[in-house]
């Protein structure tokens, strides 16, 4: 920076032995502070910092840092909140990213940083808050900023002390929270007034055009709150207000991945490019930092300040969908070639029309998964027609079973089963398109239902189980299950692992003298057949609704 020059260092300063005055925001309070976050899980530290490592840092700088930073470095290392702002210091940088003594260098190499400054934080536009540890205004903080053409920039000052600038910048959120929820507010009743819709009575519905709040809700616990529009000058999505919620037992960013997720869905819902706007009214006219910080964890680049541009987007909602790394290489593989929309094959896990198990299982088995995941063949096209019945019935086949597997049990004085919404039985699963089977691996025992004679048979916990699926009718049972069950046996001699074959009900309505040579043949090769208590009829019936269903969720 031309024409800033270092002020000579006067390192005379008070010894940390001096005792300070207390009170409401001296370093305790910070301690007391962050601790109060991390009970709430609305913060992560790097961990207490070593006195070794500050007094290096120290001496390579050549500055002696102010008690409270210190103390802040001595007891916590650096610190990030969801969203709100993120305190350089000492520490793993992959938790809370790059360490104080990094980015100090980098300054001072790059804009010749004066050497009295300690960065602190990144303010963004090319402005740090740092900390002052010449002696005239020793323990202030100032912006520094560089400008355009790197050239002499004054620094702006911010608080008389760390403790100052820490709860300023603290207390900052909830401003900017209240300056939201008062435009939340002024569209609400903008909202009533316009539309006066009623949940019991109905009314005029808003259309796409229109500004429309919603309040992101599971159960009774809110997680955010939005205001959206679709563009029609620009024909994207624009945001008004992004409000998320904190939620005690949830993780930090739990509130901002539903509200983000729900703008993705609804940018492809509109019709739009999938480009997403921020208004002047979102605060500071940027990218919310808690989308960012998903962006960030996702591997997402956003190269716009207040626009999330359509390649973005996409990233973005694959990756918040939760695919596998590997199932989106092949989602993404499939649009280069046009034959999948990646944004429709998230949009229907969101939409609740497919799981992400059955979406894969769609996208990894069909040679034409965006006809299946689409639904706009209609039953005059019979072949195409007939392939996107047969794939979605053996989606919803698997998907009858991982439900009841998912699906942990309590009995009630031995005699009645109590099903627990809220307390499912966590698992990985992965589908192989060669044999079309679904394998699944858990940490608990897996005990396999529907069984004929009610056989009882628990597969270990980290024991991997493979189920090959056939949704197949009566008569195609009879022409075709014994290659089922060579395939099986070929899988049992190259996995020496559980194997089950998972059939419809039909399965029990086969002749007995067929039915009796296929048992034979199973116990031979050591294999069980899981019968499910739906009828292809029915799974044909609930895949054509689907294919329905599918057909209208744009607007």
């Amino acid at each position: 920076m031309s024409g800033w020059k270092p002020k000579p260092r006067d390192f005379t300063h008070p010894a940390r032995s001096v005792p300070r005055q207390r009170g409401y925001g001296s370093e305790s309070e910070i301690c007391r502070a962050v601790a109060n976050l991390l009970d709430r899980r609305s913060a992560i530290t790097a961990g207490p910092g070593s006195e070794d490592d500050i007094s290096s840092f120290e001496e390579t700088f050549g500055v002696r840092l102010p008690e409270d930073f210190y103390e802040f470095l001595r007891e916590h290392g650096a610190l990030r909140l969801s969203g709100n702002f993120h305190i350089l210091g000492l520490g793993d940088s992959s938790r809370v990213g790059p360490s104080v003594e990094e980015v100090t260098l980098l300054l001072q190499l790059e804009w010749g940083l004066p050497g009295n400054f300690v960065p602190i934080e990144d303010l963004g536009g090319n402005a740090f808050a740092c900390l002052n540890c010449d002696k005239l205004d020793y323990g202030t903080i100032w912006k520094i900023t560089r400008n355009k053409e790197a050239t002499e920039s004054k620094p702006e000052f911010l608080a008389r002390s760390f403790t100052s600038y820490f709860f300023e910048r603290l207390n900052t959120p909830k401003n900017k929270a209240s300056q939201a929820l008062e435009i939340l507010k002024g569209h609400i009743q903008e909202y009533q007034r316009k539309f006066n819709y009623d949940h019991s009575r109905g009314g005029k519905l808003p259309r796409n055009h229109d500004w429309r709040p919603y309040r992101f809700c599971i159960q009774d616990v809110v997680f955010g709150s939005t205001v959206v529009r679709h563009s029609k000058e620009h024909n994207c999505l624009e945001v008004d207000v992004f409000l998320p919620a904190e939620i005690p037992n949830y993780e930090p960013l739990a509130g901002a991945r539903a509200l983000t997720t729900f703008l993705l869905s609804e940018a492809f819902k509109c019709g739009g490019s999938m480009e997403i706007r921020f208004t002047n009214k979102v605060p500071n006219h940027k990218i919310p930092e808690t989308i960012r910080e998903l962006a960030s964890r996702s591997g997402v680049v956003i190269a716009n300040s207040n626009t999330i541009a359509p390649g973005e987007a996409k990233l973005l909602y694959l990756a918040l969908t939760a695919f596998s790394v590997d199932l989106q290489e092949r989602i993404l593989s499939l649009e280069s070639r046009g034959k999948l929309n990646s944004v429709r094959a998230c949009y229907v896990v969101h939409h609740g029309i497919w799981t992400r198990e059955q979406v894969e299982m769609i996208v990894l088995g069909s040679a034409v998964p965006d006809v299946v995941l689409s639904g706009t063949v209609q039953p005059h096209e019979r072949h195409l027609y007939q392939h996107s019945i047969l794939h979605a019935r053996l989606a919803l086949l698997a998907g009858g079973l991982d439900r009841y597997l998912r699906q942990k049990k309590r009995s009630s004085d031995g005699e009645k089963t109590i099903e627990l919404e809220d307390n499912l039985r966590e698992f990985s699963t992965r589908f192989e398109a060669a044999s079309n089977s679904l394998v699944f691996q858990s940490n608990e025992p897996l005990v396999i239902p529907w069984l004929r004679q009610e056989q009882q048979v628990e597969i270990p916990a980290r024991i991997p189980l493979m189920v090959i699926v056939r949704a197949r009718d009566e008569i195609e049972l009879v022409r075709h299950f014994e290659a089922d069950l060579v395939t099986a046996e070929r899988i049992i001699a190259e996995t020496n692992q559980p194997v089950f074959i998972l059939v419809p009900a039909d399965f029990r309505a086969l002749p007995k003298s067929i039915m009796a040579r296929f048992e034979r043949k199973m116990e031979s090769i050591g294999i069980k057949a899981m019968i499910s208590p739906e009828f292809v009829a029915n799974l044909d019936s609930e895949a054509a609704q689907k294919l329905a269903r599918s057909r209208i969720i744009r607007q």
